[in-house]
């Protein structure tokens, strides 16, 4: 299942943005010879007009074909080479901002929809819509609560017959009484229960092994959704562009790809991850990932959309077009030195998330 709604939402997001593409382009009049649904070996294709619609059988990618795109000399006046640079610079940069855009209606849905959220962290703002106020536990393994029934996310109905929301107010009813045992009556699995928990000693101060959280849905009505989703993706864009940085910088100083990198192996893992969360957290990831290709799309680099704006502007600087064939061999080369990338991550990935030992029990 995971795989494929990895699947599933990796198709949404290049979709939108081959459609980015293939639709600025037939808006201004450039021929495209190919929309393509994953990298060849073709699976199906039918032509209409001029154009070859096609599914291909590795699934992880997509493209869009331009008249004249590959070829120097093409004479045809809707080539992608005879199209004005800033008709180039837009054909090419569509497929960003449609993933950009996918992220801004799927962060404006999750916030009109509404999403679990600390009610600490709930913005004061006279928009803002709190509902569903819950506090749940949070809960260390092995404690006097856990071996008391209590595990992490039941919802607390009162401590010692008092309602508390935070850590904080837990603390200081515990300190002030002695750390005394305490009676606690919560819900789990919607079933109401009591368990009566003593503290263990520590090195500070006696311990229950447990905290407190008071969760709420926060949500927006839905003729200002759009507005805080604009700006969220904003914020969202700002610290992926900041994340994508410090990779860099770190990659440059170690010679070595953070950690924090995954391939689609670990976003197939994550995405499962994620799927047990709910369909907010799912739609939120999916913003993530659509904002994460708008950006590394567009890096200046052979074979990304990035790197194909940087030669049309070092053609405009030069005066004269470069030698198509030298580019698309740029291209070429950069495509594999990213698949090569891609490989090598995804087989960190699956040392990572023990992905062979979890078939091994798959198949006992």
């Amino acid at each position: 299942m995971p795989i494929i709604l990895f699947i599933v939402i990796l198709s949404v997001l290049i979709f939108v943005h081959e459609f980015g593409h293939f639709y600025v382009a037939r808006r201004f009049g450039i021929a495209v010879e190919e929309f393509g649904f994953g990298f060849p070996p073709r699976l199906w294709g039918r032509r209409r007009g001029q154009t070859i619609y096609s599914l291909n059988w590795i699934p992880f990618g997509g493209f869009v074909r331009l008249q004249g795109e590959q070829e120097d000399g093409d004479r045809r006046p809707d080539s992608f080479v005879n199209a004005k640079p800033s008709r180039q610079y837009a054909v090419i940069a569509a497929g960003v901002v449609m993933n950009a855009l996918l992220a801004w209606v799927l962060i404006t849905a999750v916030l009109a929809m509404g999403v679990p959220t600390d009610t600490a962290s709930v913005p004061t703002d006279r928009f803002v819509q709190l509902s569903d106020v819950k506090t749940q536990t949070i809960v260390s393994d092995g404690s006097p609560t856990a071996r008391a029934g209590i595990t992490t996310g039941d919802v607390i109905v009162a401590i010692d017959g008092m309602a508390m929301k935070t850590t904080s107010d837990l603390i200081a009813y515990a300190q002030a009484k002695g750390y005394p045992t305490l009676n606690i009556s919560y819900t789990h699995e919607g079933q109401t229960a009591t368990a009566t928990v003593a503290p263990e000693p520590s090195q500070d101060h006696p311990r229950y092994g447990f905290g407190l959280e008071t969760l709420g849905t926060m949500s927006y009505p839905w003729y200002v959704a759009p507005w805080y989703g604009l700006t969220n993706s904003g914020r969202l864009l700002v610290q992926t562009i900041q994340g994508l940085w410090q990779v860099a910088v770190s990659f440059f100083q170690t010679g070595q790809v953070s950690s924090d990198v995954t391939g689609p192996v670990g976003i197939a893992v994550l995405t499962g991850q994620v799927s047990r969360l709910g369909a907010i957290a799912l739609l939120q990831f999916m913003a993530i990932l659509s904002v994460s290709l708008a950006v590394v799309n567009f890096l200046p680099l052979p074979a990304l959309d990035g790197g194909r704006a940087l030669f049309i502007l070092i053609a405009r600087l030069r005066g004269r077009p470069i030698n198509r064939r030298i580019e698309n061999l740029f291209h070429l080369a950069g495509f594999y030195a990213l698949l090569l990338l891609v490989v090598l991550i995804s087989i960190r990935d699956v040392r990572r998330f023990g992905i062979i030992e979890r078939v091994m029990d798959i198949w006992k």
